[in-house]
């Protein structure tokens, strides 16, 4: 009768351990990937951007949320990210140099991304919903206003 007790309860236990885990929620990482409208493409085609509005944040927060930046094809660039949405437009987010030397730039690009200073950053698209977009980015950034 001991054996068959003890038996009932360690099934018991099992049952309990399998229901309390399957219903804990996602993590935060796995609902934000799965409902998340943008997302950090860096082989997307930015061909055909434009600029289309300005964001103050600081590099640092952009580099801790989506990492090191790709270089930029401008010279002037200090680093740019592109984003695509569930309909396939691209957002881009770059921080030009305008009119520096080319040795300012390259003297500032090493420290740039470290900066937990504001800096008026790019956004460019073809044509997607850019307020949204830049919704999404304050949000991913801790920095939601």
């Amino acid at each position: 009768m001991k054996f068959i007790l003890r038996g009932v309860v360690s099934l018991a236990l099992l049952v309990v351990q399998a229901c309390s885990t399957q219903s804990e929620p996602p993590s935060t990482a796995a609902r934000q990937t799965s409902s998340s409208e943008f997302k950090l493409s860096p082989s997307a085609d930015a061909a055909g951007t434009s600029l289309d509005s300005y964001l103050d944040i600081a590099p640092s927060d952009l580099k801790q949320a989506f990492g090191k930046p790709a270089a930029g094809s401008d010279p002037e660039s200090l680093g740019e990210y592109a984003f695509t949405n569930q309909r396939g437009e691209v957002f881009t987010v770059y921080a030009l140099m305008q009119d520096a030397p080319e040795f300012v730039i390259a003297a500032r690009k090493p420290t740039f991304w470290s900066s937990g200073k504001p800096y008026s950053f790019h956004i460019g698209s073809n044509g997607g919903n850019t307020s949204a977009f830049k919704t999404w980015l304050l949000s991913e950034t801790g920095k939601a206003r």
